[in-house]
C-alpha cells in the first residue's frame, strides 16, 4: 500500500498477509512527545464477525492469551472492536515464519539438524508454560494451542523463537471440527494429532504431535503428511534420517517419540521433550547466534529507510564539510602537506634513534665504581654507640605527709614480765619506767 491507513488509534502500514479467518498488518501505535510503538495487527474477516459463536470463543481465548507473558511466545497487547472488525494486537518480531525460512534454505538442501533441535526445544518451552497455567486460585486452564505448524513459528534476526496465535487457537479449532468451510483451513490438517481427527478430547500431547512434525519437515525439508491425509489408523511414521543422512539418532528417537500414534507412548509433557531437545541442541552446538548467523545468510536482513518524524523539516542547506573532506562522499581524507610532513617526522626519528645508538656503541658502557665493603668492628670499647641513650626519666618524689604519734590505748595491756639482763627483747612500758633494761647506746 502506498499510504499508511487509520484503524483506530493504529496506523496501517504494510500488509503482512492473509488466511482464512485473519489478515495481517504492520501498524504502528502513536502517543504524545513522539512515542512510536510498532505492532502487528490481526483483524479478523468480515464474514467471521457475523458468526456469534466463533466470536465468544475468540475473545474469551483472547482473555487467557494476555496473561501469558514468556520469552518464546509473543505478546498480546490489546484485543478490542473497531467498526465492526474485531482484531488483536501483538508483539511485532523483525524475522520470518518458518515457512519462508525453510523454503529459502531448501535451495541448497535442507536446513541444519541443529537448527530444528534448538528451534522445536524453545517451542516446546512455551507450549510447557501455557499448559501449566492455572487460574486465581490454582485450578489449571487446560489451555492447548492446537494450531501448532510452521507458519506459527517466528525466528527473529537475533535468533528468538516466537509461538503465535494463541489466542484464537481454540475458536479455529472449533470453528474447523463444527463447520464443512474447512477447505480454506485444509494445509493445518497436517499438523492435527490422530486424537484430534478422530473427535476425542485433547490435552498438551496434542501439541507435541504438531510440533514432531515440524520438526520432521525441518529436519527433512519435506512434508511429512499430505494436506487431506487422515492419519487416525496410520502406522509410524519413518525416522527422518531416511530421508536426511545428516539426522543423527538422538534426533531420530525424539521425534519419532513425539509422532507416536497412542499419545500414551509419547513424552509426559513437552518439558520433558523440551529437556531432551536441550542435550541434543548443546551437543549439536546450537544456540540463538546460530540461527541469527542462518537467518541472515538465507533470507538477509532489509530495513525500511528511516522516515523523519512528524513535524520535522529536512535543513535547507547543506552541512559544513570539514578541511580535507570530499564533499562528494563525506569521506575525510589527509591534505597533502599534511601527510608529508608526517613522513618527514618518521623519517627524522628513524635518523635520531641511530644516532643515540652510535654514540652509546661508541663510549662503551659506564664504569661503575665500588666502594670497599664497610669494615665490622667487634671492640665493644671502640663499636660505642654513636647516640648517647638518654636518661631514663626519673619521677618527681611525691612530698612525704609529717608521721602523727599514734593514739594512746586506753585499754589496760598485757601484764609486765621479767627478764633477766643480758637478754636482748623489746622493752615494756613498765620496764623502761623501772630502768631495768639494757641501755643499747651504753659505752
Amino acid at each position: 500500500m502506498s499510504e499508511p491507513t487509520s484503524f483506530g488509534p493504529y496506523e496501517l502500514v504494510a500488509r503482512l498477509g492473509a488466511g482464512g479467518m485473519a489478515e495481517v498488518w504492520k501498524a504502528t501505535s502513536s502517543g504524545p512527545g513522539g512515542f512510536a510503538r510498532t505492532v502487528v495487527l490481526k483483524r479478523i474477516l468480515p464474514h467471521l464477525a457475523h458468526d456469534e459463536r466463533f466470536l465468544a470463543m475468540f475473545l474469551s481465548e483472547a482473555r487467557l492469551s494476555a496473561r501469558l507473558h514468556h520469552s518464546n511466545i509473543v505478546d498480546v497487547f490489546a484485543c478490542g472492536e473497531i467498526d465492526g472488525r474485531y482484531f488483536l494486537a501483538m508483539e511485532y518480531v523483525h524475522g520470518h515464519d518458518l515457512v519462508a525460512l525453510l523454503r529459502a534454505h531448501l535451495k541448497n538442501g535442507p536446513p541444519p539438524p541443529g537448527l530444528a533441535s534448538f528451534v522445536i526445544r524453545e517451542v516446546c518451552r512455551a507450549l510447557a508454560y501455557a499448559h501449566a497455567m492455572t487460574d486465581e486460585e490454582g485450578r489449571p486452564l487446560g489451555l492447548v494451542h492446537r494450531d501448532v505448524s510452521l507458519s506459527n513459528v517466528m525466528v527473529s534476526y537475533d535468533g528468538a523463537v516466537k509461538l503465535l496465535d494463541f489466542g484464537i487457537a481454540k475458536a479455529l479449532g472449533e470453528l474447523r471440527d463444527a463447520e464443512t468451510r474447512s477447505s480454506r483451513l485444509e494445509g493445518k490438517h497436517g499438523y492435527r494429532a490422530p486424537e484430534a481427527l478422530a473427535g476425542l478430547g485433547i490435552d498438551g500431547r496434542a501439541d507435541q504431535y504438531a510440533a514432531g512434525v515440524v520438526m520432521y519437515e525441518l529436519l527433512t525439508g519435506t512434508r511429512l503428511f499430505a494436506k487431506h491425509e487422515q492419519r487416525a489408523t496410520r502406522g509410524p511414521v519413518p525416522p527422518p534420517s531416511s530421508v536426511n543422512p545428516q539426522v543423527p539418532a538422538e534426533l531420530d528417537r525424539i521425534c519419532l517419540r513425539a509422532l507416536e500414534p497412542d499419545r500414551e507412548r509419547r513424552f509426559a509433557s513437552c518439558e520433558e521433550m523440551a529437556i531432551e531437545l536441550d542435550r541434543a541442541a548443546h551437543e549439536l552446538q546450537w544456540g540463538p547466534q546460530q540461527v541469527a548467523e542462518l537467518l541472515g545468510r538465507v533470507l538477509p536482513e532489509t530495513r525500511a529507510p528511516v522516515t523523519p518524524l512528524p513535524g520535522t523539516e529536512p535543513l535547507s542547506v547543506p552541512l559544513p564539510t570539514r578541511i580535507g573532506t570530499n564533499a562528494a562522499t563525506q569521506v575525510y581524507t589527509l591534505p597533502p602537506w599534511w601527510r608529508h610532513a608526517r613522513m618527514r617526522a618518521a623519517v627524522a626519528s628513524v635518523l635520531l634513534a641511530g644516532v643515540l645508538a652510535w654514540l652509546v656503541a661508541r663510549c662503551g658502557p659506564s664504569t661503575v665504581v665500588e666502594e670497599p665493603p664497610i669494615a665490622i668492628v667487634h671492640d665493644a670499647a671502640v663499636a660505642a654507640p654513636l647516640v648517647t641513650p638518654l636518661p631514663e626519666p626519673v619521677a618527681p618524689a611525691l612530698p612525704v605527709a609529717p608521721s602523727l604519734p599514734p593514739p594512746v590505748s586506753t585499754r589496760p595491756g598485757p601484764p609486765s614480765r621479767v627478764h633477766p639482763k643480758g637478754v636482748k627483747h623489746a622493752p615494756s612500758r613498765e620496764d623502761l619506767l623501772k630502768g631495768d633494761v639494757l641501755d643499747p647506746f651504753s659505752k
